[in-house]
């Protein structure tokens, strides 16, 4: 839960950052991503499973063209998010939620608006948490 309080404040601005430098190369290629992710929905894969949202998320994080911040969550972060999604595959089904989230979130990009952008993808974040933590909380215990 720590690691999506961190990503929830961190990609939050991530976002905002991307809405005031983005361009509009970076921008089409989320447009392609999200094409992706609606043609996976389509066909009842699990977009949440796919390297693409990684590669959204990440595509927000290069286009606010803050090192650090890249740095710190594509670098950082990644393996650990990598493991948990990994490890809650089992049961994570957001897709139709999130490329809904994702679709909002470009929008604001789109429109230059960062404040907006920044609400958005951390509404994004937290709901992904609180979807983890419902999982978290369904799955049988390891006997000590």
């Amino acid at each position: 839960m720590e690691i999506y309080q961190i990503r929830e404040a961190t990609e939050g601005m991530a976002a905002r950052l991307a809405a005031e430098n983005m361009t509009e190369e970076e921008l089409e290629r989320l447009r392609k991503i999200l094409a992706r992710h609606q043609a996976e929905i389509a066909q009842h894969q699990d977009y949440s499973q796919q390297d693409v949202d990684l590669d959204f998320h990440f595509s927000i994080i290069q286009g606010s063209k803050n090192r650090r911040l890249i740095r710190m969550l594509c670098q950082d972060l990644y393996d650990l998010v990598r493991f948990y999604r990994f490890r809650l595959k089992s049961g994570f089904n957001r897709s139709e939620q999130a490329f809904q989230e994702h679709n909002l979130i470009v929008s604001a990009i789109e429109r230059r608006d960062g404040e907006m952008a920044e609400t958005l993808m951390r509404h994004h974040i937290r709901a992904s948490r609180d979807y983890a933590r419902k999982m978290l909380e369904e799955m049988p215990q390891a006997e000590s």
